[in-house]
C-alpha cells in the first residue's frame, strides 16, 4: 500500500500554485475593484512621474530663493517690496513655475531626460 507522500503528484500540485500565484499578482495591479485602499495607493505610486515631481521642487528651490528674488524680480516694477515679492511678483514665480513644469513634463515624457 503506498503512502501518502509517494500518491502526491508534485508536479500537478505545483503548477496549480504556480497558476494561482500569477492570478493573485494579476489581480492586485490590475483589479477591476478599485476599491481597495492598498491598491489605490499601489496604482497612485506607479502613475506618479518622480522625474518631473524631483524636477520642479528643484525648481521651486530656485524659484523661491532668496537669490532669485534679488537678481531677477527685483528688476520688475512692483514685483518686490523690500525683500519679500508682492502679489505680482508670487504671481510671476508661479508662471514661471507652470512653465517649467509643461517643458519637464514635455521633456520626460520625449524621453530626453
Amino acid at each position: 500500500m503506498p503512502s501518502d507522500f509517494e500518491t502526491f503528484d508534485t508536479k500537478s500540485n505545483y503548477s496549480k500554485k504556480k497558476k494561482n500565484s500569477k492570478r493573485r499578482s494579476s489581480n492586485f495591479s490590475n483589479s477591476s475593484n478599485n476599491s481597495d485602499f492598498i491598491t489605490m495607493f499601489y496604482d497612485l505610486f506607479n502613475s506618479v512621474n518622480y522625474k518631473v515631481a524631483i524636477l520642479l521642487f528643484f525648481l521651486g528651490v530656485i524659484l523661491f530663493s532668496d537669490i532669485f528674488i534679488e537678481s531677477f524680480l527685483i528688476n520688475i516694477s512692483g514685483a518686490v517690496d523690500g525683500d519679500t515679492p508682492t502679489s505680482k511678483g508670487t504671481t510671476i514665480q508661479l508662471v514661471l513655475q507652470t512653465f517649467g513644469y509643461i517643458i519637464f513634463d514635455l521633456l520626460v515624457s520625449g524621453g530626453i531626460i
